[in-house]
């Protein structure tokens, strides 16, 4: 059982300069783990959704209302209880947001605290990051990542030049 000692969330900012999450988790033994939340430049209407301020500083893009519920409602009710998995963990996150899209405490908070949660389960059982997240899928061992090879950018990436998003090449075999 892991069970959750502390939590901690801050802004910081992301390689282009924009505001993000940075969360640390601390557990009950003292295993501590500190993760920050990638952002995307576009997000489609189906996808999770990120909390931003909308007020003046950074421009609207600020993360100060999901770090206010990461330290606060989330952090409360995870104080007190104790968790045997990543899946029963990230269950109980959908549950206290409530909405298909995490609109209500932010993808950007529950995203955070998940990330924490396994980078501190991992280095309680002593494993690497990469090999944690093996461990919760059916796949026998770990492998090399399949490639994705993004050949060129448009859509909100680009000065109005291509209207589709990404141009992909995926490779289907290693050789």
């Amino acid at each position: 059982m892991i069970r959750f000692k502390d939590v901690d969330a801050w802004e910081i900012l992301d390689s282009r300069g924009r505001p993000t999450v940075a969360t640390t988790l601390r557990l009950d033994d003292d295993t501590t783990a500190t993760v920050s939340v990638p952002s995307g430049a576009s997000t489609g209407r189906a996808e999770a959704k990120e909390l931003r301020d909308g007020r003046k500083p950074f421009r609207g893009l600020g993360c100060q209302q999901a770090i206010a519920n990461i330290c606060g409602p989330i952090a409360a009710a995870l104080l007190k209880e104790s968790f045997e998995s990543q899946e029963q963990l990230d269950s109980r996150l959908l549950e206290l947001d409530g909405t298909s899209d995490k609109s209500r405490l932010g993808a950007n908070a529950i995203l955070a605290v998940s990330l924490a949660f396994a980078r501190a389960a991992a280095t309680r059982q002593n494993v690497e990051l990469f090999e944690y997240f093996a461990s919760l899928l059916a796949a026998a061992l770990p492998r090399l990542p399949e490639l994705t090879i993004n050949l060129f950018s448009g859509g909100k990436h680009s000065v109005g030049q291509v209207a589709i998003q990404d141009v992909l090449v995926l490779p289907t075999s290693g050789t």
